[in-house]
């Protein structure tokens, strides 16, 4: 008996049961693509504005002997981030319906590619 109640919690933790519990039924799946094809497009542009510094500090050991260490830091003097505003956007994905290969073939994974 506790053999098995070892290997029933061994099992619920186990990444492949992480996995089965992720999936989506074909039809939600299809749901999420018509909501994908529809949407605009999100682009955010990320700016970053930073210099290296040379610190010098001077230390003293127990014995009263001085040694001067420096050090190079990098100091972020500005950071930006902003939404790309679209006016039009166009989709060119083939409509949803003309994946029903996925529904037959009962596919684990559908890549996609964005190109912008």
């Amino acid at each position: 008996m506790g053999v098995y109640l070892i290997y029933l919690i061994w099992s619920c933790c186990h990444a492949s049961t992480k996995y089965i519990n992720n999936l989506t039924t074909i039809e939600q799946t299809f749901v999420n693509i018509k909501a994908a094809i529809k949407s605009p497009p999100a682009i955010s542009f990320h700016i970053q504005c930073y210099h290296y510094e040379t610190r010098t500090y001077y230390e003293r050991d127990n014995e009263g002997n001085s040694q001067m260490r420096t050090e190079t830091v990098r100091v972020d003097t500005h950071r930006a981030q902003e939404m790309f505003a679209f006016n039009k956007w166009e989709d060119r994905s083939p409509p949803a319906s003309v994946l029903h290969f996925l529904s037959v073939l009962l596919l684990a994974r559908l890549r996609t590619y964005k190109i912008f």
